[in-house]
């Protein structure tokens, strides 16, 4: 139940966490930012192998839930690097990520799909963004058709 009484007493300790969110979303901000972008600049130039990677790779993050992403990377990933980098000798610990690397990675994976879309129509040399507003407006034809 939503109560004010509980969020004034416990104000400060609510506070104290806020630049630890601000630093995790500004990081997740940056490097969905990043990857959207490459993914769709290989998307663009039509590189074989890349470009099916980055639709299978965006299919992935799409379908994944955050949850489930934030579980994966903090206690799934160290078993699977021990497993495939790790020596006889090694244990899953060495390869375990921080909490806020965790976080920055499971939040900028899913959050990279958002922002591919818009960057793909800004880098791309085609007009479709601008012609595919225009028919869900109604006020144009497709791109290439004339009156």
């Amino acid at each position: 139940m939503f109560s004010l009484a509980f969020i004034r007493d416990n104000f400060t300790f609510i506070l104290s966490a806020l630049p630890v969110t601000l630093t995790i979303t500004l990081l997740s901000l940056l490097f969905s930012t990043l990857l959207g972008a490459a993914l769709a600049w290989a998307i663009i130039r039509q590189v074989p192998g890349v470009q099916w990677l980055a639709r299978v790779f965006l299919s992935f993050g799409r379908s994944v839930p955050v949850l489930v992403m934030l579980y994966f990377f903090f206690y799934v990933w160290p078993w699977i690097a021990a497993g495939l980098f790790g020596g006889p000798q090694d244990t899953m610990y060495r390869y375990k990520l921080s909490p806020l690397a965790a976080a920055v990675t499971a939040l900028s994976l899913p959050y990279t799909t958002l922002f591919r879309s818009p960057l793909l129509a800004l880098i791309s040399p085609k007009p479709f963004a601008r012609d595919g507003m225009r028919l869900i407006r109604g006020s144009a034809r497709p791109h290439g058709q004339s009156g």
